[in-house]
């Protein structure tokens, strides 16, 4: 992050990063955002090198791991004010559906 991620140019109030390591329920995830109009950019491992360094001009950071996401997210909030979005993952029947 420290050589790779640049400060923003513009902010982009539509674009949310979102780290997902293994790229499980993109098409969901992508589904759900444009809900509310936004758009994510997913990162690692699927974006390249120009836009990770543009990580900093998204309105926020989410993370379908916390503890591999947190070096990106909290790093990105400290850094270039994007805020991440710390929530607990839902887990078992009632955490999906409720």
């Amino acid at each position: 992050m420290t050589r790779i991620v640049k400060p923003p140019r513009k902010k982009r109030q539509e674009l949310v990063n979102m780290i997902n390591f293994n790229g499980s329920a993109r098409d969901y995830i992508t589904e759900i955002l444009s809900k509310f109009g936004l758009i994510p950019q997913f990162v690692v491992p699927f974006a390249t090198i120009e836009q990770i360094s543009r990580m900093s001009e998204a309105a926020a950071t989410i993370s379908i791991c916390g503890t591999l996401g947190g070096y990106l997210g909290n790093g990105l909030e400290q850094q270039y004010g994007v805020p991440y979005v710390k929530s607990i993952q839902p887990y078992g029947i009632a955490g999906v559906t409720g």
